[in-house]
């Protein structure tokens, strides 16, 4: 038995935020019909690397949301203000009904 078996690892708030903004990107493309690989060889990224930013272990450049915005054929302004009000638990405040 491990040591370490009986901790409880403390949440990460950044690769929390970091993956509830990959899962919008993630909904985006497939609301789109597109495949995640599809949009990571249209903005020139590695498919594994996207990978890797839709879950959330590395975080998306301003650039690469503005190649995604741009092959889903949204205005870049708007996508990267609906993906920076994305908060940690996966919800847009824009969407919630006060």
């Amino acid at each position: 038995m491990s040591i370490q078996s009986n901790v409880t690892p403390l949440r990460n708030a950044a690769r929390d935020l970091r993956r509830a903004r990959g899962e919008f990107v993630e909904a985006l493309i497939k609301a789109d019909d597109r495949s995640n690989r599809y949009v990571a060889l249209q903005i020139g990224l590695n498919p594994t690397s996207m990978g890797e930013r839709l879950r959330g272990k590395s975080p998306f450049l301003a650039d690469e949301l503005e190649n995604i915005a741009r092959v889903l054929k949204m205005d870049p302004i708007d996508f990267y203000s609906r993906y920076i009000s994305v908060t940690a638990d996966g919800t847009d405040p824009r969407t919630l009904v006060p």
